[in-house]
């Protein structure tokens, strides 16, 4: 995980950042049309008083994280010493995968609030279907407060809303902490969640302070999730593909975190939680069979041979010691699950009113929602979603 030491976020953290490019003497820049507009030249200016060598390269407006466009970057970089992501998501997906395939150092410098991207050593790539690249993690990050102040409305409540998604991943990692006998508590993330949703009212009042407010309660809710890899509503959201929510990721990742905290809410509620032995895997092979680009996700589309591995991974699930467990200890999920899902209800109806918005929940197509849900498991080998897939909560059993 990124140490929060290696961040700076301050006015005017741009001069620290030049003066930490004085190291280099070949500095490659990768913008998008915004950023570009609006503040590439003051630090194209700074650049240039201390006389280093840089050149840019700037992304196609609404470019997405595709192998085409990485190879595009990579060709552009040449015999840079070091890459600098300046924008926010898409440039620092881009960027991560470049660094990684260069092997040259990162520096990320957003320039408007954005979500968890800018900090983790991870990338999405969206090819067909998403994938999660490892990457480096980027060598220091330069917030600077001037741009972040500016932020559109659109970035500040994604923001926000992406902060309250991480509900659902509280609920899941203490889920794979009880099945692994690991006592990791993370509900201390719950009254950070609270304090970002009273910014609501303050983005009224007094909007520049509270979106620094936000950025920074942004980093700590970084720091304590210790987020490594993607999580469930993360990768859900990046899997639909029927939405009119692809520029507001955050909203997707809300969306997305209330639907499996109600998953999990409906597994805990039940008298009896038992394991089903009889998988209906024909029913999972079709879904995949009219998921055509799913196809790029595995290696060849021997379906069967992948949920065979997957079954297989995945029996220490139905042993009698983690059922009886989850027996005995189900009403402490429930009861946090329903705490979780009714605020984040709270919180969209809250939205809705200060947005004028009337089809919040009417955005993403339900049906693919539940296909989804039913292969999630298999994509993203995590134990929480396998736990209901193996005990016949998302149809694969």
């Amino acid at each position: 995980m990124k140490e929060i030491n290696d961040i700076v976020f301050e006015k005017n953290a741009l001069n620290q950042l030049t003066n930490y490019l004085k190291d280099y003497s070949k500095i490659f820049i990768l913008t998008s049309p915004t950023p570009k507009k609006y503040y590439f030249q003051f630090l194209a200016n700074l650049l240039s008083e201390q006389n280093l060598n840089f050149w840019s390269y700037t992304l196609n407006s609404n470019s997405a994280c595709t192998s085409d466009n990485v190879l595009k970057t990579c060709s552009k970089i040449k015999s840079a010493e070091i890459i600098v992501a300046f924008g926010a998501g898409t440039v620092f997906d881009i960027a991560k995968i470049a660094s990684k395939n260069l092997n040259l150092p990162l520096l990320i410098v957003p320039t408007t609030i954005t979500h968890f991207g800018m900090f983790t050593n991870y990338a999405i790539l969206n090819d067909h279907v998403p994938q999660v690249v490892e990457t480096p993690a980027p060598k220091k990050i330069f917030i600077d407060k001037n741009f972040i102040s500016k932020s559109p409305e659109t970035f500040i409540y994604s923001t926000i809303c992406f902060s309250i998604s991480n509900l659902e991943y509280v609920i899941s990692s203490n889920l794979d902490d009880f099945i692994s006998n690991q006592s990791n508590q993370m509900d201390c993330i719950y009254n950070l969640i609270k304090k970002i949703t009273d910014l609501l009212t303050w983005l009224s009042l007094c909007k520049d302070i509270a979106i620094i407010n936000l950025l920074e309660y942004v980093i700590q809710l970084y720091d304590l999730c210790k987020l490594k890899k993607i999580s469930n509503s993360m990768f859900l959201a990046n899997l639909i593909k029927s939405s009119t929510l692809k520029n507001n990721f955050g909203e997707k990742c809300l969306l997305c975190s209330s639907i499996l905290l109600k998953l999990y809410y409906e597994f805990f509620n039940q008298n009896l939680i038992y394991p089903i032995s009889t998988p209906e895997i024909d029913k999972i092979i079709t879904i995949f069979e009219k998921k055509p680009y799913l196809s790029v996700y595995f290696k060849n589309e021997n379906y069967h041979q992948y949920i065979f591995n997957y079954l297989k991974s995945t029996n220490f699930l139905l042993n009698n010691e983690i059922k009886n467990k989850l027996q005995n200890y189900r009403f402490q999920f429930l009861n946090k699950t329903l705490e979780y899902e009714m605020f984040i209800s709270k919180f969209i109806k809250k939205y809705k009113i200060m947005n004028k918005i009337t089809q919040f929940d009417r955005m993403i197509d339900e049906k693919d929602i539940f296909y989804n849900l039913e292969i999630l498991p298999i994509l993203t080998k995590n134990n929480s979603l396998s736990l209901l897939s193996r005990y016949g909560f998302l149809n694969m059993a």
